[in-house]
């Protein structure tokens, strides 16, 4: 019996202790019993051609126009000596066929010296698109808005227009948000503020006669919360090249500030964009390949508000930029948006909203209405 003891207890002295780990199921739902997207292409008196219009509006539950729809699976485990890992998986909801859709899947290790992060998820570049009055960059009057994204490279951009000729790519250096392959540190907070930067490199190797297409992409910020003031600071640069039978190079740099007050009766939010894409591609360009041009130069300011009426809320946000790339005065574009809503809480985890939204791109030679309306409902989970 004695025996028996003695050797329980020297198992257990050199036994691995065994580490926590907890699983969580969340998500959000979205839907939507009627949306209507609609855009619009009106032509000068000298463009080549007339206005087209094209409208779509939806009276059955479908996809949501304010937030997407997603499951998340979150697992954290207790590493021991203040170390800890947590992993994140995320699927999207389609609201018409219930089908899932990949999204993030990302592993992170916290500690006292702060987190580092690998996976496929948006960049912390990409929260330029949170200092808005919703958060949200779904339905038109966002900056981040499809179609109409600085992050994603299709602000200022000629939207879809079969007739149109003489477009250059503008967003030449591509989308800096989502991608796989993403490595990000983020230091502790010292009284209120972190620092990150972030690391992605990408390439493709198709076949001896096309060669190899890279992309590097680097970004590096700030975030500072004291109370109810949030500060935040964030710079990228990306750089793509194809190793084709003719060599071409696209860069693209972008910096944004974002700040945001709550004064208790209400929230306000601005933030600063600024854009800039270079290409020596003649498809991009509409030149001679080799030769450096810009084809985006923009800057935007973006204002918010947001009011809570007991269990209403109220909220408004409005941009006004342009895109001053140099060539001929008709490729330069002014932008202009605005999104106006409410959502109202049932509960803690369910609300309704109403949201209308309205991007424009106006050049000398055409311009460009997108417009956005919404009602729906979403549960969180």
């Amino acid at each position: 019996m004695k025996k028996q003891l003695l050797a329980l207890a020297v198992t257990s002295a050199f036994a691995v202790p065994a580490m926590a780990q907890n699983v969580t199921l969340s998500g959000v739902i979205d839907l939507s019993p009627y949306q209507i997207d609609n855009i619009e292409h009106k032509a000068s008196a000298t463009a080549a051609t007339n206005e087209t219009k094209r409208a779509s509006t939806t009276n059955a539950v479908a996809n949501g126009g304010f937030v997407t729809s997603v499951l998340n699976f979150t697992g954290t485990e207790d590493l021991g000596g203040g170390l800890r890992a947590t992993f994140f998986v995320n699927q999207s909801l389609n609201g018409n066929t219930g089908a899932l859709g990949g999204r993030d899947m990302w592993l992170q290790l916290n500690g006292g010296f702060g987190a580092f992060k690998l996976g496929r998820y948006h960049p912390n570049i990409n929260g330029y698109g949170g200092f808005s009055s919703t958060g949200s960059s779904n339905l038109a009057g966002s900056t981040d808005f499809s179609g109409f994204g600085l992050i994603g490279g299709s602000l200022g951009a000629d939207q879809t227009r079969a007739t149109q000729t003489g477009t250059v790519n503008r967003a030449a250096g591509g989308d800096f948000a989502r991608q796989p392959g993403v490595l990000q540190y983020t230091t502790p907070s010292f009284s209120g503020l972190t620092g990150w930067v972030e690391y992605i490199s990408n390439s493709t190797d198709a076949s001896e006669t096309n060669g190899k297409d890279k992309a590097a992409q680097y970004g590096l910020g700030a975030n500072f919360v004291r109370g109810p003031l949030t500060l935040a600071a964030g710079y990228g640069s990306r750089d793509v090249d194809s190793e084709a039978a003719t060599p071409t190079n696209r860069e693209a740099k972008v910096f944004w500030l974002g700040a945001r007050y709550n004064f208790g009766v209400a929230e306000v939010q601005y933030s600063y964009g600024d854009r800039e894409d270079k290409s020596n591609a003649n498809a991009d360009t509409g030149f001679a390949n080799g030769v450096q041009r810009k084809t985006s130069d923009i800057t935007v300011h973006t204002i918010g508000v947001r009011v809570p009426l007991g269990s209403a809320q109220l909220f408004a946000n409005f941009f006004d930029g342009e895109d001053k790339r140099d060539g001929t005065s008709t490729l330069k574009t002014d932008l202009s948006g605005f999104q106006l809503g409410a959502r109202y809480n049932l509960s803690r985890r369910t609300y309704l909203y109403f949201v209308h939204g309205k991007n424009e791109s106006d050049r000398s030679s055409y311009l460009i209405e997108r417009t956005n309306t919404a009602l729906g409902l979403v549960h969180t989970f």
